[in-house]
Formats: C-alpha cells, sequence, structure tokens
C-alpha cells in the first residue's frame, strides 16, 4: 500500500466516522448540563476547568510548550482595555449563564511573541499580546475574540471532553504525536499493517471533527460581528495575517493537510466566512478603532 491509498483509505474511513461520531456528540452534548454516559457532569468539569487555567495563570502563568510560559499582563489600562472589546462579543452568545472572562498574556520566555490565543471553556479566552500586535485594526482583534467565543457558544470543550469519555470505553486514547510520527513513516515510504491503520485512523477521525468545530467558530464571528457592531465584510480579515509560507510545511504537509491538521486551511476559511458575510448586513453605525484598541496597540507593538 503506498502514501496516497493509504491517505484514500483513511479519507473514506474518517468521514464515515466523523459523521457518525459528530451526529452522537451533537445529539447529548449540548442539551443543557446534559451528562456523559459514564456519569461524569461534563458541564460543570468544563467550568472547574476553566476555573483551573484561571488560577493558574494567575498564580504562576500557563506552560504552553517550546520553553513559552505565558504570563498574565498587569497593565491595568490594557485589561480594561481587551474587556471592553470583548464585553459585546461575550453578550453576543447564548450561554448566559457563564462567566466571562479575558485574560491578557505574554509569554516571556518565546522570542518573538507567540501570535495565539485560545479557551478551555466555560467562559474563559486567552489573548497573548503578539496577536495585538499581528492585528491592523480593533475588527481583527475582535474576531478572534468572536472565534473563541464560538467555540464556548458551541460548547467544543465539552464535546471533546465527551469524544476522550467515549474512546476511553472501547479501549482508545488521542494521541496527537502519532500522526507526525505516521507523516514521517508514510513519506520514507514505510509500510503500515492493519493495527497501525487502526490508530492512525482514530487520529484522523478526531482530528476530522475538531476541523468542523472550527468551522463552526468561524460562522459565530459573524453573529458576533453584527450584534457588536462590527463591519460583517471584515470578519475574514485578520486570516489573511495568517496566510504566510511556512518552510517547515514541506511536501508531505502540503499533501497531508486536508487530513492531518485540526484547523483547516487558512484559504478555506476565508471563503466560508466571506460567503456567509455576502448573505448577512450589517446593523447601525458601524466602530472603528477604539480609544481602548490604540492603547493596545501602543503599548504591545
Amino acid at each position: 500500500m503506498d502514501r496516497r491509498q493509504f491517505i484514500q483509505l483513511l479519507a473514506s474511513t474518517s468521514l464515515i466516522n466523523i459523521s457518525n461520531v459528530e451526529a452522537a456528540l451533537s445529539l447529548n452534548d449540548v442539551r443543557g448540563g446534559a451528562k456523559s454516559m459514564v456519569g461524569l457532569d461534563v458541564s460543570q468539569m468544563e467550568l472547574k476547568i476553566a476555573n483551573y487555567y484561571i488560577s493558574s495563570f494567575l498564580r504562576n502563568g500557563i506552560p504552553r510548550g517550546e520553553g513559552q510560559t505565558l504570563k498574565p499582563i498587569r497593565d491595568v489600562g490594557a485589561n480594561q482595555a481587551i474587556k471592553d472589546i470583548a464585553m459585546p462579543i461575550f453578550h453576543s452568545s447564548t450561554r448566559k449563564n457563564l462567566q466571562w472572562h479575558i485574560l491578557l498574556g505574554e509569554s516571556r520566555h518565546f522570542k518573538s511573541g507567540s501570535v495565539n490565543a485560545f479557551t478551555p471553556g466555560g467562559g474563559v479566552v486567552f489573548i497573548q499580546t503578539g496577536l495585538i500586535k499581528a492585528c491592523n485594526n480593533e475588527a481583527e482583534l475582535a474576531s478572534v475574540i468572536a472565534h473563541e467565543v464560538g467555540h464556548i457558544e458551541y460548547k467544543h470543550a465539552i464535546r471533546r471532553l465527551m469524544a476522550n469519555e467515549i474512546l476511553k470505553q472501547y479501549d482508545l486514547t488521542v494521541d496527537l504525536k502519532k500522526l507526525d510520527m505516521a507523516q514521517s513513516h508514510l513519506y520514507q515510504g514505510g509500510e503500515v499493517d492493519f493495527q497501525f491503520l487502526i490508530s492512525v485512523s482514530n487520529e484522523v477521525l478526531y482530528k476530522g471533527f475538531t476541523r468542523l468545530w472550527e468551522y463552526e467558530a468561524d460562522a459565530f464571528i459573524l453573529r458576533a460581528f453584527q450584534y457588536a457592531g462590527y463591519n460583517v465584510n471584515d470578519a475574514s480579515k485578520f486570516f489573511y495575517n495568517l496566510m504566510v509560507p511556512s518552510a517547515n510545511i514541506g511536501e508531505l504537509g502540503r499533501f497531508g493537510t486536508c487530513l492531518f491538521v485540526s484547523h483547516p486551511e487558512t484559504l478555506e476559511r476565508i471563503k466560508r466566512i466571506d460567503a456567509i458575510a455576502s448573505s448577512m448586513s450589517s446593523y447601525g453605525a458601524l466602530k472603528n478603532d477604539s480609544i481602548g484598541f490604540r492603547y493596545l496597540k501602543k503599548t504591545f507593538s
């Protein structure tokens, strides 16, 4: 079995499984406070994880890999500015029972300042100062915040917890390093046995339906923009900043992107967001850069 045959087989397998698993998770997950079939209250677990992230961040910072530790920014003006930008976006969510937090951090041990934002769920969003530097205007920053809020809106952290519990029942685990091993193995012309196929297929399945979650979170940007008063046609603008060629991708990375990468290709995301935006209208007077955003840019650029 050559590399192309292997990836085609994975694609056909994962398309079937993604559909079934996504449907199963959608059914039970997101009826408020749904419990997983092993009796764990995943909604409460989501909140506990979110609170743990907050306390760890404020106390010692959060390890982010590659020598990075995300430490809190103590600048009162900067924290108030990011909160003022985020609050209307938080209010666009239907999860009104959450206590929303946006936390501004800096990777002190990373040379170039990481361009990133993430959420552990539970109403908590982390923004790294490198991201602010990369944003050309407030709408771009708002789109990233809205994307993370979209993950919370659609309860992706809960669904991830449920997926892990379901996999555990079948003695399956998700080790994302297996994908790198599989890529290297195939690139070198290695053969695979059936057990290896099943193992890696599980990784592709997991990354496959997390890609669907990214599309959902991207679509939420449009709703948030309408609610908060940003131009919906600006919703995809920040994604252009991500379209920088990577010297580390190589032939295999380009060939395997659609199967092996959890975040969808940037151009595809732009097309999807713009397609939705074309059918929508912005309401009232549109927001321009606020005093708070200008303060953030002055402080972190």
